[in-house]
């Protein structure tokens, strides 16, 4: 009788375990690849309310201070001045369409700008599916 200690996996175990763990890698990945789009998409979202809620405050800011026009928001650059860190969330970038400056998130949507009045703060609204090419 041959010494079972030393023996090794035979053909058929070793492609039984290759095909559990392709069952289990078919199952698993297009979880991974539908969660990885929710999270970004809701790192976009949150992006866009943290520019949207520092425009607002700067508002507020510029007229409880009586500011004169020149410090409004006026173009889509000037938001990174009234961003806490100076910069554009990540994931967010500036750049040029047909038709102006906008921001555009990670996954390719477009945001249009609408500068501060006396009356309004600046707002970002999203682009609808199909607008203007971006570059930047």
């Amino acid at each position: 009788m041959k010494n079972r200690l030393y023996r090794g996996f035979t053909l058929i175990e070793l492609i039984a375990v290759i095909v559990v763990l392709a069952i289990l890698a078919g199952v698993a990945l297009p979880k991974f690849i539908d969660y990885s789009d929710k999270a970004k998409e809701a790192a976009d979202e949150a992006s866009i309310s943290a520019i949207q809620t520092a425009l607002d405050t700067a508002y507020t800011q510029h007229r409880l201070e009586d500011s004169p026009k020149t410090e409004w928001v006026l173009w889509v650059g000037a938001i990174k001045d009234v961003m806490e860190s100076g910069e554009l969330p990540d994931g967010i970038v500036q750049g040029i369409s047909k038709v102006g400056y906008k921001l555009q998130d990670q996954r390719g949507n477009t945001y249009s700008f609408t500068a501060e009045t006396a009356t309004a703060p600046a707002t970002l609204t999203k682009d609808p599916a199909g607008a203007p090419g971006f570059s930047i």
